[in-house]
């Protein structure tokens, strides 16, 4: 029987590597984050000295099931792949 943990990690592992067509009116490139959010618009508006609380699965192999698949993490908005 395959464990639940490698099902979300192959799937984890699918969808990273899936290129995304950008949904940017106009914008004929492969999304990359890049339209997403302005670090000195919104991001400085919600940020605290300079960092957000980013929400991440944890990694399907390392995951008990006596703890939440997700983990909170702080980033630095330079950090992050926007512009």
């Amino acid at each position: 029987m395959i464990k639940p943990q490698n099902i979300i990690a192959q799937i984890s592992k699918n969808v990273k590597k899936m290129q995304w067509k950008c949904l940017v009116d106009g914008c004929t490139e492969t999304a990359i984050n890049s339209h997403l959010i302005q670090r000195n618009g919104l991001l400085s508006n919600i940020s605290v000295n300079g960092h957000l609380i980013e929400i991440k699965m944890v990694d399907a192999h390392k995951w008990n099931s006596k703890e939440p698949p997700l983990k909170f993490s702080l980033v630095g908005i330079k950090k992050r792949p926007i512009s």
